[in-house]
């Protein structure tokens, strides 16, 4: 896996199937959002979806961090920074969809995984088993907004999955990831199993300087 050198990635859609975990936990700072979008449910609450995309398209491991943003009507996550352990994932995102993606390693034991950065721990998280009581939702919006060439570009993702609650513990979460308020216990939205839709992306309007990568 490399950051240096581009590889060829799927065009879209790309559609895959696996599981979600997904939890808003508390910063200690203001996240930075640009001009052209506003945060939904506060600036000092982070978006942290952490995912297995275990079919499909590409199959990868995802940590995705940011912050719930909305543009006129169009509510999706803005995502800051982005961890991966697939090459075409991060060539894909980056190019199609403006997404900020990162190389990282993803090490799984039982339901906590670790997460490394150039060896160096990154994060360490412990994810709960679904509740018994689960709903299956039909297909509904799961979008965020990226950035290419200073154009905003949104993403109108497809989620379908059978969604219940659960715990997620964070037990690591180190520089440059934001700074939390809150770390145990927290209640998260699992998916298990879901299906994704990712088609290409729109350009709705210009960007605002981009907050600073996390």
């Amino acid at each position: 896996m490399s950051e240096s050198g581009e590889v060829s990635y799927p065009q879209p859609p790309w559609r895959m199937s696996g599981r979600l975990w997904m939890v808003f936990p508390r910063t200690v700072d203001d996240v930075d959002v640009p001009g052209d979008l506003s945060a939904v449910g506060g600036r000092r609450r982070a978006a942290v979806g952490l995912v297995r995309y275990e079919t499909g398209t590409v199959v990868y491991d995802e940590l995705a961090v940011g912050v719930l943003v909305r543009r006129g009507l169009q509510v999706g996550i803005l995502a800051t920074s982005v961890w991966v352990n697939d090459s075409a994932s991060l060539w894909g995102g980056r190019r199609m969809w403006g997404v900020p993606k990162y190389l990282a390693t993803f090490d799984w034991d039982g339901p906590t995984v670790s997460i490394r950065r150039d060896g160096q721990l990154l994060a360490e998280l412990t994810v709960g088993a679904s509740s018994r009581w689960r709903v299956p939702l039909p297909s509904m919006p799961s979008g965020g907004f990226g950035e290419i060439d200073g154009q905003r570009v949104h993403l109108p993702a497809r989620l379908k999955a059978t969604a219940g609650s659960t715990r997620v513990d964070i037990r690591r979460w180190e520089a440059p990831l934001p700074a939390l308020a809150e770390t145990e216990g927290l209640r998260a939205f699992a998916a298990n199993p879901c299906r994704f839709t990712f088609p290409a992306g729109r350009v709705v309007g210009a960007a605002e300087p981009s907050p600073t990568t996390l």
